[in-house]
């Protein structure tokens, strides 16, 4: 019986904010954050199933099983899950950026994280000129109502990516 017969163990996935680097065909660094780690002896199979958030064999043989364990303990590495995992998914395809940001502060309750601010309501107001970005910000941000408390005129400096746009000059803000 050779290690290959022997069963194979569930599988891990990639953090989605730990960046994974090839320094050889079974040598990888792994990067989260201000950490890295360099990883010798993955076959190139498992790590290929560790990269592939969707498909792959999904198993790990068991002698592999303590170094992706201390990998996972320390973050760069997260168990897998059957069918689809939504530590991973951010709720809008857009917002894989925010997903990927929020990953090393909340580690797998990201996604729960991003998901809870569809459901926020955000009320911006002020007297500056930066209120109807911010608000574009927070808008792009997945924040799920946002309102832009401000009296006056659209001028074309509040023009922002998601908020007032330029053909809304001289409509009333509020």
């Amino acid at each position: 019986m050779t290690a290959d017969d022997l069963p194979r163990l569930p599988g891990f996935v990639l953090s989605p904010a730990a960046r994974l680097l090839w320094r050889g065909p079974q040598s990888i660094h792994l990067e989260l954050g201000d950490r890295a780690v360099v990883v010798d002896g993955l076959p190139t199979e498992v790590v290929a199933d560790i990269a592939s958030p969707g498909n792959g064999s999904r198993s790990v043989p068991p002698r592999l099983r303590p170094a992706l364990d201390t990998l996972a303990r320390s973050g760069y590495v997260w168990p897998r899950r059957p069918g689809e995992d939504l530590r991973v998914t951010p709720p809008a395809p857009r917002l894989m950026g925010q997903l990927t940001s929020l990953v090393p502060r909340h580690g797998s309750r990201a996604a729960r994280v991003l998901a809870a601010r569809r459901l926020a309501a955000v009320v911006v107001s002020g007297r500056s000129r930066l209120v109807p970005s911010i608000a574009a910000v927070l808008a792009g941000a997945g924040i799920g109502r946002v309102h832009c408390a401000l009296s006056g005129i659209a001028s074309l400096r509040h023009a922002a990516p998601g908020g007032v746009g330029p053909a809304d000059e001289g409509v009333a803000l509020a």
